[in-house]
């Protein structure tokens, strides 16, 4: 096949990339998950793990489904107060804390608490009404955004070595979407991501080479089904996953030439299978980091043990 590969170049692509990274630099990827007893109506609980997703998603955070790292609402009503009217109205007073947590391992990086209060015609709208009085420039938001990345980097940098250790482990025992999901938790910029980044595409090509005959057999039956141009592309699709490394690279090199040879062109295959070698590396890095984001968003945190509920 034609293929510019250099499997070298993932040394280079991620020192380049992360060698002068700073915490301030750094996107963290963070979920919001629900509290599970947070005593709000559901319209209510909906809005408040919007509000705070839409507060997280700043300089400090992005917004990823499936990550390890979350922050997780615990509100309390202190009071609850329905004032004469007509027409009666709820007056509600909270004490919201939001807390940065590690989902797998319970482990609470930061936390900030704050006031919430309101005044509204009906209980669910003055729940709402305190919610919106969440602002994203509030003294305790700014503390948890900054004060938590940096611990929450802190630890990587303290537990990067034994996370890799772990991740290798779990790959060893062929438990590839576990082990990508545990090792891309890892921030860009701890100290660990540059071997992080470079384990990542070893459990990967592991993990490639373990489906590479899926991804073959896919192939034969796109060109079995469609032997034309179609049917063509359709193939070069799972052959682009196939790389040299693999065990399986021989026999899809085979269809390709077979393939090529039918339909005597190999135009189809330039444009889905001729990659520079910074292509193929983010690639592979990017196909990673959905392997174990999937493999994360199937995972349910389990907050009843940090909280007490």
């Amino acid at each position: 096949m034609k293929r510019k590969i250099k499997l070298s170049i993932c040394a280079l692509l991620f020192s380049v990339m992360f060698a002068n990274v700073s915490a301030q630099d750094c996107d963290i990827s963070v979920r919001v998950v629900a509290p599970e007893e947070s005593g709000l109506t559901k319209s209510a609980e909906d809005f408040l793990v919007k509000r705070i997703g839409q507060i997280s998603n700043n300089e400090s955070f992005v917004l990823g489904e499936g990550s390890s790292l979350a922050i997780v609402p615990k509100l309390i009503c202190l009071t609850k107060d329905v004032l004469p009217g007509p027409p009666a109205k709820y007056s509600l007073d909270f004490e919201l804390t939001l807390y940065l947590i590690d989902v797998n391992t319970g482990v609470i990086y930061y936390s900030e608490t704050m006031p919430l209060k309101a005044v509204d015609n009906s209980e669910s709208k003055a729940q709402i009404s305190a919610i919106k009085s969440l602002k994203p420039n509030s003294p305790q938001l700014l503390s948890l955004f900054k004060k938590g990345k940096e611990k929450a980097i802190a630890y990587y940098d303290a537990n990067g070595a034994n996370i890799i250790i772990k991740a290798k482990k779990l790959a060893a025992m062929k438990q590839f979407e576990e082990a990508l999901y545990t090792i891309i938790a890892i921030p860009d910029c701890s100290k660990y991501a540059e071997e992080a980044n470079k384990e990542t595409i070893n459990i990967y090509n592991l993990y490639m080479n373990d489906i590479c005959n899926e991804n073959l057999q896919a192939a034969r039956s796109a060109w079995v089904a469609e032997q034309n141009e179609s049917g063509a592309k359709k193939a070069a699709q799972y052959l682009a996953l196939i790389y040299p490394e693999y065990g399986c690279y021989s026999e899809a090199q085979a269809l390709y030439e077979e393939i090529k040879k039918e339909i005597k062109s190999d135009k189809v295959f330039d444009q889905n299978l001729i990659l520079s070698d910074i292509e193929i590396e983010k690639a592979k890095i990017q196909a990673a980091r959905d392997v174990g984001v999937a493999y994360g968003t199937g995972q349910q945190p389990n907050t009843t043990n940090i909280f007490g509920y």
